[in-house]
C-alpha cells in the first residue's frame, strides 16, 4: 500500500491543514462556548477547512492510487 500512496502530491500540506484545526478548534469551542468570547464563525470556519481537508486528501490518494494502477498495467501490457 505504500507504493500506492507514495504518489500523493501534498500529504504534508493536507496533514498541516488536520493537525492546525484539530489543535485550534478545542481553544475555539473554548472561547465560544465556555467564556462567551468567541464566535460560533471561527469554530464553523474550521469544521469547514477540517472537512476541505479530509476531501481533498482523499481525492488525492484516490488519484495516486489509480496513477499506481496505470502504470504497473502499462508495464504488464509492454512486457
Amino acid at each position: 500500500l505504500h507504493t500506492e500512496i507514495a504518489g500523493v502530491r501534498f500529504l504534508f500540506h493536507f496533514s498541516q491543514v488536520i493537525l492546525f484545526v484539530t489543535v485550534l478548534a478545542p481553544i475555539f469551542w473554548h472561547h465560544w462556548i465556555r467564556t462567551g468570547a468567541g464566535n460560533s464563525n471561527f469554530f464553523y470556519g474550521l469544521t469547514l477547512a477540517y472537512a476541505l481537508a479530509q476531501i481533498l486528501l482523499l481525492c488525492e490518494v484516490l488519484m495516486a492510487v489509480l496513477r499506481y494502477d496505470k502504470r504497473k498495467r502499462k508495464q504488464l501490457l509492454s512486457s
